[in-house]
């Protein structure tokens, strides 16, 4: 702990940094957006987090740079070699986290973060680092998450929507920039993953409302045989040996898809017919774009 040397000479104890190691942190996001914070020694990421923590309180007011008391000049967080325990209320969602560092700096603008632990999910392990800057200003929280080895199986166990991912073998690796507003709702998102299928690029801006998003994708290099293999849904494209690069753009209203433009492009492979004869095509290259209207409705076009 690094303390001020001209309060000390008044009486008083007042941190400027303070380090701390093998804590026991918990977090749970409210459905209204609030987070609850708590934390204990220990290093075990099954914490509970039933016990209300009066964190949350403390670290909105420290964010806005209110805080009051003793830790009214605190300026420099770190925590290393903690265990993190999150549940989202919000989205329904809980994981926990092991090797966890943060290093959290204030100044008059705002907050800088660096964040670095291993997520545990179910028997699986995934690296994960963040960089991220809190601007006092607006109230904005701008972050770069990048992450290896995530297997598409437990994304599927974290997030019940995916269930469909939940046969992908191979894993995936990736980064994700997001701005998030007050009550930590992210608005505007870019993506970039990759893995043995090809490589999907995007971005989607949800700044109206989380009901209403819209986006573009970008398909590199896309094997659609690959994902045929573990897919069932995707067999008939099995026999089309094509790497494919592409567009879409998509248009989401009320959580359901709206429109979707596309322009895609497939490379020189071969594809296989089965009927009338059974025979292997081979081809330089195929453009197909469109656009479909009306998913929203029970009739599509």
């Amino acid at each position: 702990m690094d303390i001020s040397l001209p309060a000390l000479l008044h009486g008083q104890v007042v941190p400027e940094k303070i380090v701390l190691r093998g804590l026991r942190l918990s977090v749970v996001r409210k459905v209204d957006g609030t987070l609850d914070i708590a934390f204990t020694g220990g290093t075990d990421s099954n914490v509970s987090t039933s016990t209300r923590g009066d964190g949350g309180e403390w670290l909105e007011a420290w964010l806005a740079g209110g805080a009051e008391g003793p830790l009214r000049r605190l300026d420099h967080i770190r925590v290393s070699d903690a265990a993190l325990r999150v549940d989202d209320e919000l989205l329904g969602l809980s994981w926990g986290g092991r090797d966890f560092n943060l290093d959290l700096g204030r100044d008059d603008k705002g907050i800088d973060a660096d964040l670095r632990l291993t997520v545990q999910i179910g028997d699986g392990r995934i690296p994960v680092d963040f960089h991220g800057q809190y601007q006092r200003a607006n109230r904005e929280i701008r972050g770069h998450l990048q992450f290896s080895k995530l297997e598409p199986a437990l994304l599927a166990k974290l997030v019940p929507s995916l269930q469909a991912l939940g046969d992908l073998k191979n894993p995936i690796d990736g980064s994700i920039d997001a701005v998030a507003h007050k009550g930590w709702k992210f608005e505007v998102s870019v993506f970039d993953l990759s893995s043995a299928y090809g490589r999907v690029k995007g971005s989607f801006d949800a700044r109206k409302s989380s009901k209403s998003i819209t986006g573009n994708v970008e398909l590199h290099d896309l094997r659609p045989w690959l994902l045929a293999e573990d897919l069932e849904a995707l067999a008939p494209f099995a026999a089309v040996h094509l790497p494919i690069d592409g567009e879409l753009s998509f248009d989401i209203a009320d959580l359901r898809p709206k429109s979707i433009d596309f322009n895609v492009t497939a490379g020189a492979g071969t594809v296989e017919i089965l009927a009338p004869v059974s025979r292997t095509q081979r081809m330089v290259g195929a453009t197909i774009e469109g656009r479909v209207e009306g998913l929203d409705s029970r009739t599509s076009r």
